[in-house]
């Protein structure tokens, strides 16, 4: 037996991962990139940043809803997961390496290279159409270097 799903592309209505419930360390919204830190006594999620002590790691993506400080929300963290970008990538660019950005939250497809910076993949572009920041990628989290 063969089922396939028509789903649409190009937004966040429809999940399309697994995902676990999490309290807010910070504001986050849809796409966020997320590390968990303990810092206050309880396992909270921030967003990730290539370059940020205690934060250059991912366990997953804002998946649900915008959340404040303390607030409950859903992290992605396999299959198709949601990641936002500085800039909309180009359809071209599906199937690219996307990793943590050097910017708190997002991914990028260009490998961070500041002194001190961690390279970590996040995945490969599933999705993309030049005008959403937003995309789907595969969850595929790699650690690869520190750079010196």
């Amino acid at each position: 037996c063969n089922l396939s799903v028509a789903q649409s592309e190009g937004t966040n209505a429809l999940p399309k991962n697994i995902g676990f419930l999490a309290t807010a360390g910070e504001t986050l919204a849809i796409g966020d990139v997320v590390c968990v830190n303990n810092s206050g006594g309880a396992a909270k999620i921030y967003k990730a940043d290539a370059n940020a002590a205690g934060k250059a790691f991912a366990i997953g993506t804002c998946q649900l809803a915008a959340a404040g400080d303390g607030s409950a929300t859903v992290a992605a963290c396999q299959n198709l997961v949601p990641v936002t970008f500085a800039a909309a990538p180009a359809a071209a660019s599906i199937g690219s390496p996307v990793y943590l950005s050097e910017t708190a939250g997002q991914g990028t497809l260009t490998q961070p290279t500041a002194s001190g910076s961690t390279v970590f993949i996040l995945g490969y572009l599933y999705f993309a159409n030049a005008v959403d920041t937003t995309c789907r990628i595969t969850w595929q989290p790699q650690f690869v270097s520190t750079i010196p």
